[in-house]
């Protein structure tokens, strides 16, 4: 047997019609949870119980009693989500103070073999610095939060764009080794039957 706290009456909230206009407009605009929640109020002010009002929203009669409480407390204000803290972040200030530090010089210069830094060696690099572990998202992250943008580093980059003759030369030997490798291995599966 179950226990309704409020009784069905009509108006027990007192609600204005200014307030009931207001609470529609917070219905309208707020997406979600936040939104249903001034549906509970506008419903339980026009005389249904708590048990209705969960039992027609799918949520608890305590839940319910909770946003009534919040309304009585602090008006639509207390409709909103709280604030809520969160799991603190894995990369600090002194993550970041190395990143930037890391990003001022050449990864050569740090003694790694490589003209440029991606973000997986920048994990690396804070590993052996702090012994910690951050994934590529993380040290992608921190790297936004600065301003910093990963671009493919360019082979070449002359004035106009053009590639320099040295370039142009061995993009084409390469395109030649691809068509003539293309051709033996396309003579020779054919040669062979099964």
């Amino acid at each position: 047997m179950t226990k309704d706290v409020g009784l069905s009456i009509p108006g027990r909230l007192g609600l204005t019609s200014e307030d009931k206009e207001t609470l529609y407009r917070f219905l309208r605009n707020e997406i979600g949870r936040e939104g249903i929640r001034a549906l509970v109020i506008i419903w339980f002010d026009e005389g249904r119980t708590e048990a209705e009002i969960g039992n027609l929203l799918y949520i608890s009669s305590r839940n319910v009693r909770r946003w009534i409480r919040r309304y009585r407390e602090a008006g639509i204000l207390g409709l909103h989500d709280g604030e809520r803290t969160g799991r603190p972040r894995k990369a600090d200030e002194k993550v970041e103070i190395a990143v930037e530090d890391a990003m001022k010089k050449n990864p050569e210069e740090v003694g790694y073999k490589s003209g440029f830094w991606v973000s997986n060696l920048l994990c690396i690099h804070l590993f052996a610095i702090f012994g910690l572990l951050l994934s590529d998202n993380t040290v992608r992250r921190v790297l936004h939060r600065m301003d910093y943008v990963f671009r493919r580093p360019k082979l070449w980059s002359g004035p106009g764009g053009e590639k320099p003759p040295e370039i142009e030369k061995a993009i084409e030997e390469v395109k030649k080794r691809k068509r003539s490798s293309f051709i033996r291995m396309k003579q020779a599966s054919t040669s062979y039957q099964y």
